[in-house]
């Protein structure tokens, strides 16, 4: 067998490189592929994720109140806030009504929304005073449309279309 071996040393040699340099490679392509789910996973740590939230709750005086927001409920900010619906306002924000195609928000919404700490500051409120305004927010068909970025340049979007199941309350 050594004699063997020895007599046959440089085609034992080249088997043996062949086999440690297809592991090699093997290693290769499994690393990479670990990289790139530890990469995917640590994106999507720092991922916000925004939601509509339509609730009923008790005023101050003891009567009820609607809170209508726009809540990141992910870890990570929300940038590059793009709101749309198809809830039609006049320039006072007064009268109000409901449109067959998403239109830009008419009224202002902050472009960065951090991750929701119970900070009132990290919600987007649509109680804007108007009356008809908040009645036409909780109405059947209206649609709401957000589309935002991440901090590593990732585009996002959340769609929401009011149905009269969606909302339980008085």
């Amino acid at each position: 067998m050594l004699n063997w071996l020895n007599g046959n040393s440089g085609a034992v040699q080249g088997v043996s490189t062949l086999i440690i340099a297809l592991l090699t490679a093997f290693y290769v392509w499994y690393t990479r592929q670990l990289l790139a789910n530890v990469r995917a996973e640590t994106l999507n740590q720092k991922r916000p994720i925004i939601v509509f939230r339509f609730r009923h709750a008790k005023g101050s005086g003891g009567g009820p109140v609607t809170q209508d927001r726009m809540v990141n409920v992910g870890s990570g900010p929300a940038l590059h806030i793009a709101l749309y619906s198809n809830l039609v306002v006049s320039e006072n924000g007064g009268d109000a009504s409901l449109s067959d195609q998403l239109r830009p928000w008419p009224l202002p919404v902050d472009n960065v929304l951090g991750p929701e700490s119970g900070d009132p500051d990290m919600q987007i409120c649509f109680n804007v005073g108007q009356g008809e305004v908040k009645t036409l927010l909780r109405a059947e068909g209206v649609k709401l449309s957000v589309k935002y970025e991440d901090i590593f340049g990732r585009k996002f979007a959340t769609d929401f279309v009011h149905m009269k199941h969606n909302l339980k309350g008085p």
